[in-house]
């Protein structure tokens, strides 16, 4: 674009009535004086493959690291659940010992969790029935001298 190709309306003093249209010759110049003046660095392709291949190595290093972790942790939560799980089933394995035969068959074909459940909901509900109150016992001096019958003795 050249100030030839722009058509520019005056007012009757001569000053442009688009003073927009000036604005945009002088940042097209500068801008074309800017590129001018800076040196644009280029990079060969064996230049670009050389950066790429060292950080894609680095990326790598850093990812064999998370991976070796990961793996080590996995590792270890695989044992401690292992570990759990052979206590759950003991666990079951002792309850299911306490149940009917009738019973049996139902929760045998329930997940190792939801036998789990089944078994503490029921005996947590055996607890509860099993409950027997306490034995009153009576303070000392309740009584005010009077026989509470099992001293007596019958004589014939």
């Amino acid at each position: 674009m050249t100030i030839k190709d722009l058509e520019v309306k005056l007012d009757e003093d001569g000053k442009p009535i688009e003073p927009i249209v000036k604005d945009v010759i002088a940042e097209k110049a500068s801008a074309e004086k800017k590129v001018a003046d800076k040196t644009i660095k280029t990079f060969t392709q064996k230049e670009v493959n050389e950066i790429v291949k060292n950080r894609l190595s680095i990326q790598k290093k850093k990812n064999s690291k998370n991976v070796d972790e990961d793996t080590i942790e996995k590792e270890l939560l695989s044992s401690t659940i292992e570990g759990y799980e052979v206590i759950i089933k003991g666990v079951i394995e002792a309850k299911k010992s306490e149940m009917p035969n009738d019973y049996l068959e139902l929760i045998n074909k329930l997940s190792l969790s939801e036998q789990y459940e089944f078994l503490m909901k029921q005996d947590k509900l055996l607890q509860e029935k099993k409950k027997i109150p306490n034995t009153p016992i009576s303070k000392k001096g309740d009584n005010k001298g009077k026989s509470t019958g099992f001293n007596k003795v019958k004589v014939f």
